[in-house]
C-alpha cells in the first residue's frame, strides 16, 4: 500500500508546515512544494497496477522523444543534459 501527497507549502497551515520543518531540518521557503510518500518495505503492488504503471511510463518517455525529435534535439545532446544534472545533483568526490 502507497499513499502520496504534494502540497504547495504556502498553502500549508503554520503547525503542519513547523513539524514538516524539524522533520527535515531546514526551513521550508513560500515557493517550494512538499512531496510525502509512505510505502510499506517488500510489499509489490499487484499486476494490473505495474502494468499500468509500465504503461504511463512507456507514454511518457514517447512523448519525451516526440518533443526532442519536434525541436532538433539528438540523443548525445540529451545524454549530455541528463549527465550534467545528474553531476549537479550528485556530485562525486574525488
Amino acid at each position: 500500500m502507497e499513499t502520496m501527497t504534494t502540497r504547495k507549502v504556502n498553502e500549508i497551515p503554520l503547525t503542519e508546515r513547523t513539524v514538516l520543518e524539524a522533520l527535515l531540518g531546514e526551513k521550508l521557503s513560500s515557493e517550494q512544494q512538499v512531496f510525502v510518500m509512505a510505502y510499506t518495505p517488500g510489499v509489490a503492488l499487484d499486476p494490473a497496477m505495474r502494468a499500468g504503471a509500465r504503461q504511463r511510463l512507456i507514454r511518457t518517455f514517447e512523448a519525451i522523444d516526440r518533443n526532442a525529435e519536434q525541436h532538433g534535439v539528438t540523443g548525445d545532446e540529451v545524454d549530455a543534459a541528463i549527465e550534467e544534472a545528474m553531476a549537479y545533483v550528485r556530485p562525486r568526490t574525488p
